[in-house]
Formats: C-alpha cells, structure tokens, sequence
C-alpha cells in the first residue's frame, strides 16, 4: 500500500551503503554558498504549508535540518531562518510539546500532529534545545532544560529516555500520564526512565545548554552542563583517553565508542567552555577530538558494521540527530578557529567530503553533514572581546555568538588562561582594561574596535 515509500526509502539505504563503500576514494567537492541556496529551496518547497513540517505520517522534528538552516540564516539567508522559524513554532505549538514538564515526544502518528508518540528522547531534545536556544524562543528552550533537570538526570549525566507507558489505577496506558494537567499528574508514577547513560547524546546536550546559557534561558542551563561534563570525564574516558559508549549505574558496557561519541562529547565540551569561559573544558574537548584523530578506524567500529564493510566515522544517519561525522566536523572547525592550525579545518572538510553528493541530493536526512558544509562554504567569523567591565560594546559584540564560530567574551586573566591552554585565538589579546572587539574572518583579524559604532560599521560591511 506504501510501495513509493518503500521505493525510497530502499534508494536511501543503497546511497548510504554506497556513501561508506566509496568514503575512502571518493571526494566531493564542498559545495558553494549559492549551491547551499539551492537546498534551502529543495527544502521550502517540500515543506507541509497546511499542517507543517515536512512530510506526510508519521511526522518527526527534523533537527539536524532545522539547524542547518538556522546556520544559513546565521550567513544571511533569510528564507532559511523563515522557514526554520515556521517549524519550531509548528513543533511549540503542537502536541508534540510536553507544555506540563517541557520537552518533546518522539514524533506524531498523524501529519497534523495530533497525535503524539509519548517516549521523550535525549538526543532529538538535545537538537531541539540548540535549535530553539539559537532563534531565541527561550520559554520553549527552557522546557527542554527542565525536563533534563527533573527528568532525565539520573546519576550524574542524563538518561537516554522516557517510556511512553505508565501504569494508571493498575493498568498499564499509553500515554495517560502526559494527557493530564500538572495537578493531574501530581498522585501518578510518571513513566519509567531509561537510565542508560550513552556519552554522545550527553555531548549532543552539553551543546545545548551551552547555547541556552548563552541565549539566557531560565533554569541555569550552563551549570547543568557543567555538572554532567564533570561526571562524564569522570566517569566515561579512561585513563589512555578513550572514551565509554554507554553504562547504566555505574556499570561500563563492553560496546564500542563510535565517532557520535567522540564528536558529540567534543563538541560538547568545547562550546560549554566557551559559553562558561573555562578553557579547561575547551582543552579537554580538545583532547577527545585529537585522540579520536589517533585511532585506527577498526578501533571505533562497531562490530556489527565491520562485518557489512563499514568502518570508522562512515556513518552518516541523520533522521533525529546530526551524525558522527558531522559532530567530529563541527569539533574540528571550533578548534580550527581556537587554535590557529589548519589541519583542523582540513579534517573537518575530508570527513564530510565523500558524504557531499549524497547530503546535497537528500537533505532532509542529511541536516548535520549540511551544517558542516554551510560553515566550510565561507571563511569562519570568530569574535574574541577582551573586557574587564561591561560596556554596549561587551553586551553586542557577546550577542553575536548565534552567527559566528566562535565567540567568546572574556577578562584579561581569563584570556591569559586561553593562550596558556594552547589557543592562540587570543595570543596578543590579553588586555581588557578598555573592553576591545576583534573580528576575525578565515583567520585574519581587524584592526581592534572599541566603540559600539565602530562594530555597527564592520558589521555592515
């Protein structure tokens, strides 16, 4: 009865399958800034203008695309952050919203969302926190925050779900629990937590409570992720470096790190260092990401998929979340900026490359790796602010932290402490006794602005 859908979706899988087969030989070319226009048109015009979103039943958040139009919209698209804006509204204001804890179902059964599947996930809330952080909807941001910190936070880091069952007056029910008003709820066991904790999707969150915190989102986002990063080093990297896949009380699991792992804890690390101005979490992102860079690329496959041909970062899924390819991408291209060296960019442009053809012909399920292109399709923009006091300069130049790929705001030891942990961003840059702006662009700086003025105009230019 669904003989299209099937067709396509097989045509899916043999392009992927093709993808890994050809990663090894096979390089793209990186697309350009109006080939990324092309694909934000393929995406508008696919977009659901009766109901929203995209597609027909059943009818997910699309989060890694949703991000990687908010990054076109950061380099001046405006139809992408029109349409970006249109589908995290659709999303806050739909069923799929839990408007009681905060957070999000899986997805709905029926294309006008009526109809929710009732199991909150980790990892597409974790995308939906970024998402929502980044356009600036903070009430719905701060949802997401509070159904971490009272939900999903078991032990130290966050849990991967919750159940979509609870048992009410004896029975067992889908979804009874969250159709019920706070009050309602109050005298109910909520359904069960899935306690397993698996260190990719805490970096996916790491991410988005940093950008909440930068957003200034309600419920101390930063400290949250402060707390989890804490425990996760503490508890999933092992003294060679290498990291833990998942555990669950305390308990390690034999499976294999994959490359989501290592770059959705990277990732993570680094932008909560930046948004805290801890150089330290910034340093130990680093240190995943370049051990990661190490290894062999038997030594993060999965057995399963060796047996199939596939080996290392190859995988490149992005239904819910964005791939470990295009989190290992992103890591390398903050550190490009933080410290100056090349071969990071470079990195971050061979991982995606093999993967070009493929994003570029089905984006809805290629949002992450598209992310990553949109960000090597132009020079990257970084802004250090070195200030000892606040000023109009300070609040501005910080505010421009959604549209740069790296911001950071910090004092004079502060940025001292940053050229001692090896980031030369702010060599040279370590005086804040007058608050100065420097706007770098593809690594190469302007001269120091000091006046609110002086930013509107290079700004603009």
């Amino acid at each position: 009865e669904k003989r299209e859908d099937v067709l396509e979706s097989s045509r899916s899988l043999v392009d992927a399958v093709a993808a890994h087969r050809s990663a090894a030989s096979g390089i793209g070319v990186i697309p350009s800034p109006d080939q990324l226009s092309v694909i934000v048109d393929a995406l508008i015009a696919q977009e659901d203008t009766e109901h929203g979103g995209f597609g027909g039943a059943p009818k997910f958040p699309t989060t890694p695309v949703v991000n990687f139009l908010l990054s076109e919209a950061a380099a001046g698209r405006g139809e992408a952050g029109a349409l970006a804006a249109r589908l995290l509204a659709t999303y806050a204001g739909s069923p799929l919203r839990d408007a009681v804890e905060g957070g999000f179902f899986r997805y709905s059964t029926m294309r006008d969302f009526s109809d929710p599947h009732y199991e909150r996930m980790l990892f597409d809330n974790a995308g939906l926190l970024q998402a929502y952080s980044r356009i600036g909807m903070t009430d719905t941001a701060a949802g997401i925050v509070n159904f971490f910190r009272h939900q999903l936070f078991v032990g130290g880091a966050l849990g991967s779900a919750q159940d979509s069952e609870s048992i009410i007056d004896g029975v067992s029910s889908e979804g009874g629990y969250f159709a019920r008003d706070a009050k309602g709820r109050s005298g109910l066991v909520p359904p069960a937590i899935d306690d397993k904790v698996v260190t990719g999707w805490n970096g996916l969150a790491l991410e988005g409570l940093a950008l909440a915190h930068r957003a200034g989102v309600t419920g101390d986002p930063g400290a949250l992720g402060f707390d989890i990063a804490t425990w996760l080093w503490e508890n999933h990297v092992g003294v060679d470096g290498s990291l833990v896949r998942v555990s669950r009380d305390g308990v390690v699991s034999s499976a294999v790190a994959t490359a989501e792992d290592y770059g959705g804890f990277a990732l993570g690390l680094i932008e909560l260092g930046l948004a805290l101005v801890n150089p330290g979490l910034v340093a130990k992102g680093r240190q995943v990401l370049d051990h990661y860079r190490a290894l062999p690329p038997q030594a993060v496959t999965d057995p399963l998929a060796a047996k199939h041909g596939m080996s290392g970062s190859g995988d490149i899924s992005e239904g819910a979340s964005p791939s470990g390819v295009a989190l290992l991408a992103l890591a390398a291209l903050r550190l490009a900026s933080l410290t100056g060296e090349g071969i990071y960019r470079e990195w971050a442009r061979d991982l995606v490359a093999p993967f070009v053809a493929h994003a570029m012909a089905m984006p809805l399920g290629s949002g992450g790796v598209l992310r990553v292109l949109s960000e090597l399709a132009r020079p990257a923009r970084d802004i250090v602010v070195v200030a000892d006091q606040v000023n109009d300069l300070v609040v501005r130049a910080g505010g421009l932290w959604h549209s740069a790929a790296v911001v950071a705001v910090v004092s004079t030891a502060q940025a001292q402490e940053f050229v001692s942990a090896g980031f030369s961003l702010f060599e040279g840059r370590t005086d804040g006794s007058v608050p100065i702006a420097y706007l770098c662009e593809g690594g190469v700086c302007r001269m120091p602005i000091t006046t609110i003025e002086a930013l509107e105009v290079h700004l603009a230019g």
